[in-house]
């Protein structure tokens, strides 16, 4: 069925520029976009077009499809057009998805770099393409979800995990039987998504941790669901102090890629718990209370999260070299 909808939406793409769904610019910018970056980006939505319009064995997922088909209809719809920034020289984050308040229209947005790299490394650009899409996809799926995440980590980081899962998936069941050649990003990828779940994925792509996340968002659900405050308090706090723990137990003398870890997981509670204990107060409240205001409410973890800022502040400058060198080894793989 789902091929069906696809080959039905197929047409669309010859009717590409008729329908103007390549914009010079998003509303605010000035971006012009010659005649060459055009050709390639019509080129690339057509290629994954054809990507996924291939039938897959009776019984697979099919995500990467199902998210370009509901894409597909708000593109046809006019609510989305696609551009390019020529400022952003980044291809791990090459494709975005914007909407901007009070526009019915929205964008994907594609670095230049990833646009330039499309004719000699296809694979890299449909799997870093995806990730937009699935984007795109929350987006008009939920996009109360959607826009929730824009002020919350924890949401944002799980729709970036949701946009790695779709690519892995991609990599898997259309870029690897179709005979592509990975590139090392995206073994890495498929390998972290077969083999952890996407946990070194996040942890070295993204860095932060995904148990730590995961385990957040379980005691806030809980919480939406009628739990009771205390239980949720208990949670973050009992999750900090064990990390705290786990990582003032390490050795002095313990290797960098040992201390990443429980480095990052540090640094995931730090960035990731305010918005939970926040909600604690701010549940059902018509007046809420500030981050600071909270703090002074909740000593517990108030005195905790100083003794985890000062232990990432000694791992910051490890932090930010492993998560750097990561990044620019997989980009520095592409030449021009």
């Amino acid at each position: 069925m789902l091929e069906e909808l696809m080959a039905d939406t197929y047409s669309f793409v010859q009717r590409l520029v008729l329908l103007g769904v390549l914009a010079a610019a998003w509303p605010g910018e000035a971006i012009a976009q010659d005649t060459s970056t055009n050709t390639k980006v019509v080129e690339i939505i057509e290629a994954y077009q054809e990507l996924l319009a291939q039938k897959l064995d009776p019984g697979m997922e099919n995500r990467p499809a199902e998210s370009w088909n509901y894409v597909s209809r708000a593109i046809n719809s006019g609510f989305l057009r696609f551009t390019v920034d020529p400022t952003n020289t980044s291809l791990l984050r090459g494709a975005s998805f914007r909407a901007t308040p009070g526009s019915n229209t929205t964008h994907i947005v594609l670095s230049q770099r990833l646009v330039d790299i499309w004719p000699n490394y296809p694979s890299m650009v449909f799997s870093i393409f995806s990730v937009g899409v699935e984007d795109a996809h929350i987006f008009f799926k939920n996009p109360q979800a959607w826009g929730a995440s824009r002020t919350n980590k924890l949401e944002l980081l799980l729709i970036r995990i949701e946009g790695y899962s779709i690519a892995a998936q991609l990599i898997r069941d259309r870029l690897l039987p179709e005979g592509y050649l990975l590139s090392p990003y995206e073994s890495f990828l498929l390998d972290s998504y077969e083999k952890d779940d996407l946990v070194s994925a996040v942890m070295y792509l993204e860095r932060f941790s995904l148990p730590v996340a995961q385990g957040l968002y379980i005691a806030i659900r809980a919480f939406e669901g009628g739990g009771e405050a205390d239980i949720l308090r208990e949670s973050i706090n009992r999750l900090g102090e064990e990390l705290l723990k786990n990582r003032r137990e390490l050795a002095p003398l313990s290797d960098d890629e040992t201390v990443y870890a429980y480095a990052v997981a540090i640094h995931s509670w730090l960035e990731l718990t305010p918005p939970s204990i926040s909600h604690i107060h701010n549940k059902n409240s018509t007046e809420p209370l500030s981050f600071p205001e909270v703090l002074e409410l909740e000593q517990r973890y108030k005195e905790l999260r100083g003794e985890l800022e000062t232990s990432r502040i000694g791992d910051m400058p490890m932090l930010i070299r492993i998560y750097e060198d990561t990044i620019a080894g997989f980009e520095n793989e592409f030449k021009l």
